[in-house]
C-alpha cells in the first residue's frame, strides 16, 4: 500500500528491485529502484530519491483489472453460493 500511497501522491520512490514491486510501478516516472542486500545502492537510491522530479503520470487504476473487478468477482462468488 505504500507504494501506491506514494503514487497516487505523486511522491518520489525509492525502492527495492524485487519483481512485485517493479510490477507495481513500472510505469511510474518517478522512482529509483535499489538492490536490498547492498547498503551503499540503498544509500544512493534514496539520495537520487531526493533529487527526483514528482510524477508526471501518478497511479492508474486499470480499470479491467482493478479493485473494482475484483470486489464485483467477490460479490458474484457471493450470489453463486
Amino acid at each position: 500500500m505504500p507504494l501506491l500511497e506514494a503514487m497516487m501522491l505523486k511522491r518520489s520512490i525509492a525502492a527495492s528491485n524485487i519483481s512485485p514491486v517493479i510490477e507495481v510501478t513500472e510505469d511510474y516516472d518517478s522512482i529509483t529502484y535499489f538492490d536490498s542486500d547492498n547498503v551503499e545502492a540503498i544509500s544512493r537510491a534514496l539520495l537520487s530519491s531526493l533529487e527526483l522530479p514528482s510524477s508526471k503520470v501518478g497511479f492508474k487504476e486499470d480499470k479491467a483489472t482493478g479493485w473494482q473487478v475484483f470486489f464485483d468477482n467477490l460479490e458474484a462468488i457471493k450470489k453463486a453460493e
